[in-house]
């Protein structure tokens, strides 16, 4: 058993690893998980992972509470801002429009989604 491939820290009972729960969760939550997962594993008697743990943890509620505020953001007098396809937020701002197609090219200040709306005939 490798230490890079299968750290013996990241077994669980029933041959399970850690990265094959946290794949499927968010980023801030997989890590979270991951260090309750090896907690007294890889530095026994330690309260390290569990500052960790919270630290992720943490951070994800206020990654969420974000989320949440931008969701209920109404745009201001004169700005030009749509709800994202992709994320939700209101953030897409339109960045440009073609003088040839007419094509009208947005793109959110969140996630980078960009959005293309076909011109006014």
């Amino acid at each position: 058993m490798s230490n890079v491939d299968h750290p013996k820290h990241y077994q669980l009972p029933g041959g399970i690893e850690a990265i094959q729960v946290c794949e499927w969760l968010p980023f801030n939550l997989g890590n979270c998980i991951k260090y309750i997962l090896r907690l007294d594993h890889k530095i026994p008697d330690s309260d390290e992972d569990l500052d960790k743990a919270t630290w992720y943890l943490r951070r994800e509620k206020q990654r969420r509470q974000a989320i949440r505020r931008s969701r209920e953001e109404k745009p201001r007098t004169g700005e030009q801002f749509e709800r994202c396809e992709c994320c939700d937020r209101v953030a897409l701002e339109c960045v440009g429009t073609s003088l040839f197609t007419g094509r009208t090219r947005s793109e959110c200040k969140w996630c980078g989604f960009v959005t293309i709306r076909e011109g006014h005939e």
